[in-house]
Parts: structure tokens; sequence; C-alpha cells
């Protein structure tokens, strides 16, 4: 690894290390003494983990470790080792606060689950209705036609929640308050 400048034209490569992600591309800085860089001949050692171009940019394929060799017509080559990383976050859970609502025919309602952590690269969320004549969820937003009670499940990356649905013509009261007059 590094550098081979026992022949009179060398090659080396910074940094001799390099992490970098699915899908990115990334160039590395060549140093070349008495040689010019159409002599190089770049080669991954797995391209199924990264490859590289005739330039010496190298991208990401998918997550593992390996080698790329750069190496000049003399037999002098240096090499650079590639970590390729994903660098999705993945949802842990996901839940609904409160877990039943209360609503009429005619309303369209924000389906908003709480999705831990926060930062989770995919809020990518499918939602399934068990009675899709009461209401059935598009493009996140719970659409309510009829009275009854449905549950709507929310599914990302495996992990699910429910929401109980209860839809009426009237609202319960949470609350009286009397006033004397």
């Amino acid at each position: 690894s590094g550098d081979n400048t026992g022949n009179k034209a060398s090659i080396r490569i910074d940094p001799t290390d390099l992490a970098i992600n699915v899908n990115e591309r990334k160039a590395v800085n060549v140093t070349l003494s008495n040689a010019s860089e159409d002599q190089i001949v770049w080669k991954s050692m797995d391209e199924s983990v990264a490859i590289v171009d005739t330039n010496g940019t190298i991208t990401g394929i998918r997550v593992g470790q390996t080698q790329i060799v750069a190496t000049l017509r003399n037999g002098a080559f240096a090499t650079v080792n590639v970590t390729v990383k994903d660098p999705t976050i993945y949802a842990q859970s996901i839940e609904f606060n409160p877990s039943t609502i209360h609503v009429r025919p005619g309303d369209r309602v924000p389906m908003k689950p709480i999705v831990t952590p926060a930062n989770a690269s995919i809020q990518d969320i499918d939602y399934e209705s068990d009675d899709p004549s009461i209401a059935t969820v598009i493009n996140g937003v719970a659409e309510i036609y009829t009275e009854g009670t449905t549950k709507v499940t929310a599914t990302l990356n495996g992990k699910t929640a429910e929401l109980t649905i209860i839809s009426t013509s009237y609202i319960p009261a949470t609350a009286v308050t009397i006033t004397p007059s």
C-alpha cells in the first residue's frame, strides 16, 4: 500500500484510506513523477463494492471494503483502501399519539405518526385502512367517508403503528361546564 518508487516513474495516491457512501463519487489526488495521467491504469479489486473510472474517480456501489490500484506501464503502483458505508438512518419506531381520534364524515385528517429517530432517512410511510369504506389514507391524509370505526396501520421499515379512527356525525363532549345564571 502507499506507493512503490523503486522505478524511475512513480505514482502516489492521497489519501491512502478513503471512506465514501453508497452512490457517492470521490476523486483521489494523484502525484506522478516521470509519468503522465494517461499512463495510469485504474482497477478496483472488487467492483461489487466500488468502481473507479479512467480519471481515478471512485464510486461506492454497496457496503463493504475493497482496494483501488493505480498502475503505471513500468509496474509502479499505488493503492487506496476504500470503505463504502450506508448513509441511511433507519427508523427504530413509529407511533400515533393519541392512538384514537374522533372525526366526522367529510373530514380530512393529516396523518402525523411520530418516527424515532426524527431524522430517519426514509420518511415514506405506507398506510392501510382496515375498512376503506370508512376512511382511506391518500398522500398522508386520511379521507373520512362515512360513520364507523376503522384502524389505520402505518408501516415504515417494517415497524408499524395503529390509529383508531372513530367517525360519527357528532363529536362526544370531553368536558361539561355548568355556569350558574
